[in-house]
């Protein structure tokens, strides 16, 4: 068995990103087996080995997060979608604690070196999640639409926040850390909605100068115009999690249905002439939006 960890040590120095799928879940086991009442000779072998492991271990978190911080994709995720890299390092986190019993044992001080001792393993996870988000708000800014690009947020934070609340990861990072994210989420779908449906809102403004390309035209001409240009193009876009494409659905509905409604009573005398959808129209083409 020492042999056997002796080349894995060798090997994660050479291929850091496969550390933590080949740790064994009973290496406590081993632990007990060699330990010193085995004899100070292998005692002394496995001690190297756990060095060797540690060492690998240190190495392959520093590249890790070195490659997550500056990566770029050569194309952003279609439709301001999940990114392959919040996929991979979830699972990667993942498979991290289905070892997290090994790696307890591994990660510790390190006397030998006379190293500082080794961060926790709820201190490895933090930091690969948070340069995963530096990583993420950089990926962003490379939509050029303001909203797609808090539909990449969005989609990606929540997917990480859903990953964090359904596992132990939860534990490690605390209520804070997910109360932090839920409050971001909220945040990102906020300021969707607000980017994203701005022109359609400004039709029920009387003083705006943020569509006087259809400044001659009456209003409802303007909404029909305004509200066909964003429907169409953010039909392609795509909420991922279907309660959260539920809940962005109720909330633009709640919101556009409502001025439109309000709009359509306060001018009953001419809105009928000019009116090309009903509040229900509107209602039910909402509900098709973000499948991408």
């Amino acid at each position: 068995m020492i042999r056997v960890h002796d080349a894995l040590a060798n090997l994660l120095l050479v291929l850091p990103k496969n550390i933590f799928p080949f740790l064994v879940q009973d290496f406590a086991q081993i632990v007990d087996e060699l330990g010193p009442k085995r004899g100070a000779s292998l005692s002394a072998r496995f001690e190297k080995t756990l060095h060797d492991l540690r060492r690998s271990i240190r190495s392959g978190l520093q590249v890790l997060n070195v490659k997550i911080f500056d990566y770029t994709s050569e194309v952003v995720p279609q439709g301001g979608g999940i990114h392959e890299i919040t996929k991979y390092l979830l699972k990667y986190i993942l498979s991290l604690l289905d070892n997290g019993r090994s790696l307890k044992i591994i990660l510790v001080g390190d006397e030998q070196d006379g190293m500082v001792e080794m961060e926790t393993l709820q201190d490895a996870v933090a930091t690969l999640i948070s340069h995963l988000e530096i990583m993420l708000e950089k990926e962003s800014h490379r939509y050029q639409d303001a909203g797609l690009k808090q539909m990449f947020m969005l989609n990606n934070v929540n997917f990480v926040l859903h990953q964090v609340e359904g596992s132990e990861i939860k534990y490690l990072l605390g209520e804070d850390w997910v109360l932090k994210h839920r409050n971001q989420l909220k945040d990102h779908i906020s300021s969707f909605i607000n980017i994203s449906w701005e022109s359609v809102m400004y039709c029920f403004h009387v003083k705006t100068n943020k569509i006087s390309i259809f400044s001659s035209l009456p209003t409802l001409q303007i909404f029909n115009l305004e509200f066909e240009k964003t429907y169409w193009t953010q039909k392609t876009w795509k909420v991922e999690n279907p309660l959260l494409r539920s809940n962005m659905r109720k909330s633009v509905s709640e919101k556009l249905v409502q001025a439109y409604s309000t709009y359509l009573e306060n001018h009953k005398n001419k809105a009928p002439k000019l009116m090309k959808y009903t509040p229900e129209d509107l209602e039910e083409l909402l509900s098709d939006l973000f499948e991408g």
